[in-house]
C-alpha cells in the first residue's frame, strides 16, 4: 500500500497508509499536533525502474557500440580519429604541440630568437 502524506498550515506532517482506491486528494485530515485541517501533498514520487529503449543520443551510441562488438567498435573509432587528423592537416589548423611552440617563439627576446634561428632549438 502506498504512503500518503498530509501537511497542515504550520508544517506538521502526517503519513498514512491507504489503498489507492481509498485515497481522496480533497479529504481533510485533522492534525494530531495542532488540530488544524491537513491537506494531502506529494513529497517525492515513488520510483520504478523499467527496462527501456535508449532515449538519448549517448545511450543510443553505447547500444550501437555494444552491438558492433569490441573489435569492430575500436576499428571504427580508430578510422574516425584518422579522418579527423587528416581533416585537421588539410584545414591548416595547428595541433596543440605546434601551437605551444609558436607561442614560445613569439615570446622570445631578440637574442633568443637569433639563437633559435641558428640552432633550431627552443630554450627550455
Amino acid at each position: 500500500m502506498p504512503i500518503y502524506q498530509y501537511i497542515c498550515e504550520f508544517g506538521h506532517i502526517h503519513e498514512e497508509f491507504q489503498s489507492i482506491k481509498e485515497f481522496d486528494k480533497n479529504r481533510l485530515v485533522e492534525c494530531k499536533e495542532c488540530g488544524n485541517d491537513m491537506v494531502s501533498y506529494f513529497d517525492t514520487p515513488p520510483l520504478g525502474f523499467v527496462h527501456q529503449e535508449p532515449t538519448t543520443i549517448g545511450q543510443l551510441g553505447e547500444a550501437n557500440f555494444k552491438a558492433l562488438g569490441k573489435v569492430k567498435g575500436e576499428e571504427m573509432i580508430a578510422k574516425q580519429k584518422e579522418k579527423k587528423e587528416e581533416a585537421r592537416k588539410h584545414s591548416g589548423l595547428m595541433d596543440a604541440e605546434t601551437y605551444k611552440n609558436v607561442r614560445k617563439i613569439a615570446n622570445l627576446n631578440k637574442k633568443q630568437q637569433e639563437k633559435y634561428i641558428h640552432t633550431g632549438k627552443l630554450p627550455p
